[in-house]
């Protein structure tokens, strides 16, 4: 059973997964997607070398690529998640399935930092590409939605 705090995070990261899919009859909600975030979150994707970025500045590198062509549509689906909730600090261990352009499958596994004010808010986000194979936590967890 989910306590009241873990429910919230679950719904925040859906709101966020969800806002950040898009194809060619339905636009991103990037507002959706950055409503997640404290004002000074950072991402962290998994390219290498390290590139720390503001939501924003991601947003605005996915718009590119749907603009140009390279991304016609995008979509990044819950695959399992485990929240572990410490007083005001959590921490969400998600892994996913992302299809690019109705085509590419891909997987990841995010660590998502949150905090506690008024509402839970995310503070950083990174990721890492994994195999399907990998894409599972060792323990429990919560799988699927």
């Amino acid at each position: 059973m989910m306590t009241p705090d873990e429910k919230n995070i679950l719904e925040l990261l859906q709101k966020q997964y969800s806002g950040l899919s898009w194809d060619e009859s339905r636009p991103a909600n990037w507002e959706l997607f950055l409503s997640g975030f404290h004002p000074e979150g950072r991402i962290i994707p998994s390219a290498r070398p390290i590139k720390i970025m503001s939501p924003q500045d991601f947003v605005e590198r996915m718009s590119g690529l749907k603009k140009r062509g390279v991304l016609r549509s995008f979509s990044e689906q819950i695959k399992f998640y485990d929240i572990q909730v410490y007083g005001n600090v959590a921490c969400a261990i998600v892994g996913c399935e992302m299809t690019e352009n109705k085509l590419q499958v891909t997987h990841d596994i995010s660590v998502i930092n949150l905090l506690k004010e008024q509402r839970w808010v995310i503070i950083s986000q990174s990721w890492t590409s994994v195999s399907e194979e990998d894409c599972h936590l060792c323990g429990p967890c919560r799988a699927g939605l």
